[in-house]
């Protein structure tokens, strides 16, 4: 789940908004997973097919939108723990326990 910097609240807690828009989603992941297979599988040339594959977006927008998911996202795990993990364009990644607050 991708997560805005955090934010200070008046009482101490930080805040993580999610991203709403302009990630990568799980529906847009099975869609280029399946055009990508499209364009690494050679085409039977007897088919009536189109052979032009629809990406939906540019390969720009795709990168965009993958850099947003990862840039800063929480990661659940199986066991229910939470880690806020950042993946920045240059350096370390880095990875923080995240506790809901209960609000």
């Amino acid at each position: 789940m991708p997560i805005e910097k955090p934010q200070l609240q008046p009482n101490g807690v930080k805040h993580l908004p999610a991203v709403t828009d302009g990630f990568l989603t799980k529906d847009d992941f099975k869609l280029l997973y399946d055009k990508a297979s499209d364009i690494l599988h050679v085409r039977n040339p007897f088919s009536g097919k189109d052979p032009t594959v629809k990406i939906k977006y540019s390969v720009k927008e795709w990168v965009s939108r993958i850099q947003l998911l990862l840039g800063l996202h929480i990661m659940h795990l199986v066991d229910g723990k939470k880690w806020i993990v950042e993946i920045p364009e240059n350096g370390p990644i880095r990875l923080w326990p995240a506790e809901p607050s209960g609000h």
